[in-house]
């Protein structure tokens, strides 16, 4: 069965696999593992048919076959009439005869009606008009924007096929099946799923599956031994055919990140877990408070392995920090600072890099400030994001978000999969409601507090400890039941955060000012493959190097042109040969850049960044009295400019890329309940 010339590129991965040791990797460790090959629905052929994308099946978003597009059909402010608030459209010609779902979203309104999220009905055919109403807000003055859009529904067979894809020995094809999220409450059809193996002259089954969403909820998966096709230059043929009836005339099938698996002879690769503790001061991790270890589960972390005890954030908000953890370039240089800023396609994710590495690649997060309509979900095979809206529910949903966290990997490691898992959690951000367990810090009485802070900061703070020890505390049973289930016997953990936050150390609370010490410095502790145990580095770190650090000790290719440095020299005891400053900033509240030496901290406030201060960190850890020497104010000058210029490199290289994304309401009433009102 001859086929046609398979492309180098692709040809390469799999060979490419045994080649990627790096310094941080024993390149004589040997053994097999699964390895994720060629992504299939990366190889699909143009044209009309199943269209590729990534959508939400059961609350985990997927690369995948099927996903519905939406299209505008209104946006504006709505009147208020007699009482209510009412859309009238007529029906688009492209709907007629067709089911359709409308989504009518609230983008701004004032009075009752702000928060309000998203209302989703159905469109029957043969309707000659869209209409949808609220009752009138209390305010007669108050208004209301919306936006409707719509979502055609397949009655019909939908096809599509790959191009030619080289199958290695022993490999499987592993598909995940299920009916897009925003339909699945809507009753749809169950469908026949099917899928060949197709050669020249040749075509056989490779699945035949019918899947009733009345029955299953989700992603299924699905496995197809591919031994019969070993060696061969393969394509995939895709059909989904809704079983429609008079009840359920329509369905929303998908074919989740189709994707060919076989075991390699090659290079172990160590499994790498990736914690992010929104909003952990670092200052606040292996202390005592009122005599108990605040952080004992973190502490025993460190002591298996290392802890920078001077690492920094690049921001002080979320978005920003983690595009930077996740991409190893300084906001000057991404340019993505908030929840309504998208992530240049220009700039590389950690996920991106594992995933074509063979790695399987899993996330769950939180949602709201990493949200995958800003691109975090980019590489990733599975992405979940916990989703809560509104004051009344917590923020953070920890043991949710870890236990999710913990089956995911379960599953990596029943196939065998090197896998990259990145975990985010709110925990520990505002408003701080710890259990009632773990509320257990009284605050400072009045007079007994050296920065004479007021009552309401000082209960804060105690609320904030709460959070901390109760955090630790679901970390620790995360990791012994990944230690005690082999999970991470040879894995790389690495447990940080984006920024922490201000207790009245400069007269308010919070973090989204300027990157002051109690914001810019975070926990930084990792275990693993050649990571020494018991290592305290002192040295000065950045969340730029989270990336380069975390692909060096995998064995993986450095990154070429970002701003971070691996930390593999560090752990191995190799002197630093210069000093080193990195680097924080803050824009819109608060403007400012915070140059961070091992002893000083430089902050340059306001335009351009020319109030200049600077804190010798020896004598004034918390960076509250400013020096009066001229010479520090001038290397502040200095060092400020270093960043200043980065700016404007970054300005240059972003050109006039789209940096913006609209922000859905489920998102926008999350980050209200987080404390960001914009």
């Amino acid at each position: 069965m001859a086929g046609r010339r398979w492309p180098a590129l692709l040809l390469a991965l799999f060979a490419g696999f045994a080649a990627c040791a790096g310094p941080g990797q024993d390149r004589s460790a040997h053994g097999e593992q699964q390895w994720r090959g060629p992504r299939v629905w990366e190889a699909m052929l143009p044209g009309p048919g199943i269209g590729a994308g990534a959508c939400e099946s059961g609350g985990v978003r997927r690369p995948a076959l099927g996903c519905l597009g939406k299209f505008a059909l209104f946006a504006g402010p709505l009147p208020q009439v007699e009482g209510r608030v009412r859309l009238d459209i007529e029906v688009p010609e492209k709907l007629d005869g067709r089911h359709a779902l409308i989504s009518v979203e609230i983008l701004r309104a004032t009075g009752s009606w702000a928060g309000e999220a998203v209302e989703t009905f159905l469109l029957a055919p043969g309707a000659e008009r869209i209409t949808y109403s609220l009752s009138a807000d209390k305010d007669a003055g108050a208004s209301v924007e919306v936006k409707a859009t719509e979502v055609l529904l397949p009655a019909e067979r939908i096809e599509s096929s790959s191009g030619p894809l080289l199958v290695p020995a022993g490999a499987e094809f592993v598909v995940h099946l299920g009916v897009e999220d925003a339909v699945a409450a809507h009753d749809p059809a169950p469908t026949h799923f099917q899928v060949w193996a197709a050669g020249e002259g040749w075509e056989r089954p490779v699945l035949d599956v019918v899947l009733d969403p009345a029955q299953v909820s989700g992603w299924v998966e699905h496995r197809a031994d591919l031994g019969d096709f070993a060696g061969e230059e393969v394509a995939f043929r895709f059909a989904a055919t809704p079983l429609t009836t008079a009840s359920r005339p329509f369905s929303a099938p998908l074919f989740g990140a189709p994707l060919l698996r076989a075991r390699r002879e090659a290079p172990a690769r160590p499994s790498v877990v990736l914690v992010s503790l929104d909003t952990l001061r670092g200052d606040h991790v292996g202390i005592e408070q009122d005599g108990r270890r605040l952080t004992p589960n973190l502490d025993s972390l460190g002591a298996q392995g290392a802890v920078f005890t001077q690492a920094m954030t690049t921001y002080s908000s979320t978005t920003a920090a983690h595009t930077s953890m996740l991409s190893g370039l300084y906001p000057a240089r991404h340019g993505t600072l908030h929840a309504g800023m998208a992530i240049p396609s220009r700039v590389s994710l950690a996920a991106e890099r594992f995933r074509a590495a063979g790695y399987a690649t899993g996330a769950v997060t939180e949602n709201a400030m990493l949200s995958v309509l800003a691109g975090f979900g980019r590489g990733f095979d599975f992405y979940r994001e916990q989703r809560s809206t509104g004051r009344r529910l917590r923020p953070g949903m920890i043991e949710g978000t870890l236990s999710d966290a913990l089956a995911w990997a379960r599953g990596r490691a029943a196939v065998d999969e090197p896998f990259f898992l990145f975990v985010h959690t709110y925990e520990v951000h505002a408003p701080y409601v710890p259990p009632a367990q773990w509320d257990v810090f009284q605050p400072l009485s009045a007079g007994s507090d050296p920065l004479d802070r007021t009552p309401a900061i000082l209960r804060a703070h105690a609320r904030y400890l709460g959070e901390v020890l109760y955090t630790d505390s679901e970390i620790g049973k995360f990791l012994r039941t990944l230690d005690e289930e082999g999970i991470t016997e040879d894995a790389l953990v690495i447990i940080t955060s984006d920024h922490g936050e201000e207790f009245g150390e400069h007269d308010r609370r919070g973090h989204s000012r300027l990157p002051r010490e109690a914001v810019m410095h975070v926990p930084l502790l990792m275990r693993g493959p050649g990571v020494p145990p018991g290592r305290r580095l002192e040295g000065v770190v950045s969340l730029v190097d989270v990336l380069p650090t975390m692909l060096q000790l995998a064995g993986l290719p450095a990154v070429a042109g970002i701003d971070g440095i691996s930390l593999v020299d560090d752990l191995q005891g190799v002197p630093r040969p210069s000093p080193r400053t990195v680097f924080a900033e803050n824009r819109g509240k608060g403007e400012g850049i915070a140059a961070r030496t091992d002893t000083r901290l430089f902050l340059g406030v306001g335009e351009n960044a020319a109030a200049l201060s600077a804190f010798d960190l020896r004598t004034d850890p918390a960076g509250l009295r400013p020096l009066e020497d001229p010479a520090a104010l001038d290397e502040a000058r200095e060092q400020i400019a270093v960043y200043r210029r980065l700016r404007e490199q970054g300005r240059e290289a972003a050109g006039s890329e789209p940096a913006s994304v609209a922000v859905d309401a489920e998102t926008a009433a999350k980050l209200r309940a987080l404390g960001y009102t914009d």
